[in-house]
């Protein structure tokens, strides 16, 4: 078993989970880089960290699946022994336009975005029970109370029950797991590069600072809330102030 402290990131091939990983690496943490088909990516990022002087595994799994999810949690098991931190990273923010959803697309995002944090969560409690562990939820500013996206109702439903979690969690496991959450605002990810330009300038307009969140926002976040030890059932909005303008 390695005495350093270690994180398991989920859907951190890149992006926001890419970031985290990084971050706690450059902290000492051994990382576990979850990802689904960004094979590529989550091996190069591996290499990043091991300059770093650090353990980092990569494990394909897909986190909406029941069965992947308990591998995952053996083979992180096997290769660290414990766990620390575990980041609920993974999600999708795509979805069709409401008037055109089907049950499919409503289980689909539900389950991208919720069930999967659910499924992971309770397939490391027993570990991070034994070892005094932290989750992470990775929410968003749509989760928020009355700020819903219009355009992604299901999944702004998803994330909001992310954080409804979060503190549900919180309470049901204290005083052996710390949960919080990041609710991250418009973080300048691929996904954006998508997207109109007119789109991007409203929603960067819309913030008090006129400025993109960076993945390394979020990922400071995360560390400072794994390392918090009296922080315990809280939401932390990273949004450049959008959700007081």
């Amino acid at each position: 078993m390695s005495k350093s402290k270690s994180v398991l990131v989920t859907g951190s091939a890149n992006g926001i989970g890419a970031a985290v990983v990084y971050k706690f690496a450059s902290e000492g943490y051994d990382v576990a880089i979850n990802y689904h088909s960004s094979q590529a990516e989550a091996y190069g990022l591996a290499k990043k960290c091991t300059n770093l002087g650090v353990r980092a595994i990569t494990i394909q799994a897909d986190v909406t699946d029941e069965a992947a999810v308990e591998k995952l949690a053996k083979k992180v098991e096997s290769e660290f022994g414990k766990l620390d931190v575990l980041v609920n990273n993974a999600g999708v923010a795509k979805e069709p336009m409401f008037e055109e959803i089907t049950k499919t697309d409503i289980l689909n995002a539900l389950s991208n975005s919720l069930v999967s944090t659910m499924l992971v969560t309770k397939a490391f409690i027993p570990k991070l029970m034994n070892n005094k562990g932290v989750v992470l939820n990775t929410a968003t500013i749509y989760g928020l109370d009355q700020s819903g996206s219009v355009g992604l109702p299901v999944y702004s439903a998803a994330k909001s029950g992310v954080i409804n979690f979060t503190q549900t969690m919180a309470k049901k496991y204290a005083p052996n797991i710390r949960f919080n959450a990041v609710a991250p605002g418009f973080t300048k990810t691929p996904h954006w590069d998508l997207l109109d330009e007119k789109i991007k300038k409203d929603c960067i307009d819309s913030t008090l600072q006129k400025e993109w969140v960076s993945p390394e926002d979020i990922a400071e976040a995360l560390h400072f809330l794994a390392n918090a030890t009296h922080i315990n059932a809280q939401i932390l909005v990273v949004d450049a102030g959008w959700s007081k303008k």
